[in-house]
């Protein structure tokens, strides 16, 4: 059989694109199979035996026809290995989401054309494609059209374009032609020249004003310390705690109210002396190699042992009255090395005048020891066995 027949599922496409509906043609396909009638070839959704992919041109809608160019080459599809007798043809189509289907089917009967592999050379086939249409038929391609041309239809196309705005690709981004214009959209700055031109010393004169102007000390806007988070430099309230990172406030002047601040010489000559009193244990030693001592948290003022308990009763060290008895001794007159006469006695045989005596160099720690031997040197030292002796130190 020879022939070209619309199908019947391509009918069913064609009423639908008439419709308003977009028509799409998916493929174009050849083969090598046979149809027995027309009949059989109406009901066709697809070729007989397929064997390869083909092209097309663009399809044209005009005077109520859809119009196109199919064309087969052996070097398509990567490149036809074994040769067939071409002996059908067909072009798929669809409307909206369904499936494809065929909508256009040719029978070459006896005029079937061989193809050969192309390793033989390259041979193209074409075959010209009209179908009915009626009314306004929209149609597109769902692959490049990928028909060849030959040289006289080139020229005759050339020959119908303006190519008096051409340019050609060497003067592109090229010094003497026109800039080219980059992903974004814009002109790459290595085409751009270099924004250095200065009309008349404007940007001279700018930079001068602008050097004026930061160079102002004298607060031309009349900033105001409060719009920049400062404090006012005098009159002004802060509220919350100050955090000096480190520095020193200095120049303060003496407090005048409750609240104000002080400086440390302030601090050192008003403030109040603190009393830390204390307790400590006699071990029944004394002499050189066994001295006393009492260390303090700071350096002391003035330390003072004055009262002991031994045999569940207390009572006071004092002076009985004659100068013989040292229990009160000033920070100011004691040496860092032991000196005799600077320490505590007790009684009123032995003064301290037959003790040593010696305090830290921090001022913190004071120790003392008793030098002679006698029945009462314990005692003397302010160190009796199990006697808990008790001081107050001011600091």
């Amino acid at each position: 059989m020879y022939g070209f027949i619309i199908t019947t599922a391509g009918e069913g496409l064609l009423a639908r694109a008439s419709a308003g509906e977009g028509l799409t043609i998916t493929e174009v396909w050849v083969g090598k199979g046979t149809v027995e009638s027309a009949a059989a070839a109406k009901a066709l959704t697809a070729l007989l035996d397929p064997v390869a992919q083909a092209t097309s041109t663009q399809p044209e809608v005009a005077g109520g026809q859809l119009s196109m160019l199919v064309e087969y080459r052996n070097d398509m599809g990567g490149g036809l290995e074994e040769g067939f007798t071409l002996s059908e043809f067909g072009v798929m189509a669809k409307v909206g989401d369904d499936a494809p289907t065929l909508l256009y089917y040719a029978a070459l009967g006896d005029p079937a054309q061989p193809v050969p592999p192309i390793a033989e050379g390259l041979d193209v086939h074409r075959f010209p494609v009209a179908i009915g249409v009626t009314g306004e038929v929209e149609v597109s391609l769902e692959y490049p059209a990928g028909v060849w041309v030959t040289h006289e239809e080139l020229e005759e196309a050339l020959a119908g374009i303006g190519l008096s705005g051409y340019i050609k690709a060497t003067e592109k981004g090229q010094p003497g032609g026109v800039a080219t214009l980059g992903p974004d959209g814009k002109v790459p700055g290595e085409q751009l020249p270099k924004m250095d031109y200065d009309p008349a010393g404007s940007a001279e004169a700018v930079q001068k004003n602008l050097t004026a102007h930061t160079g102002n000390k004298n607060n031309p806007h009349a900033v105001t310390a409060e719009q920049v988070g400062a404090l006012a430099s005098s009159g002004g309230v802060m509220s919350g705690a100050i955090s000096m990172s480190g520095h020193k406030i200095a120049n303060l002047a003496a407090p005048a109210d409750s609240t104000d601040a002080a400086n440390k010489q302030y601090v050192d000559e008003h403030a109040g002396a603190r009393v830390i009193l204390g307790s400590y244990v006699g071990t029944g030693k004394t002499g050189k190699s066994n001295p006393n001592q009492i260390t303090l948290a700071e350096p002391f003022k003035i330390l003072c042992i004055y009262g002991m308990q031994s045999n569940n009763y207390y009572k006071s060290i004092d002076g009985y009255g004659n100068g013989e008895t040292s229990n009160i001794i000033h920070s100011s007159i004691i040496p860092t090395e032991y000196t005799k006469g600077i320490s505590f006695g007790f009684g009123y045989r032995y003064s301290s005048r037959d003790s040593y005596g010696k305090k830290s160099t921090d001022g913190k720690t004071f120790s003392w020891y008793f030098d002679l031997t006698t029945p009462d040197a314990t005692s003397e030292q302010l160190n009796a066995s199990g006697t808990v002796y008790y001081y107050y130190a001011i600091v």
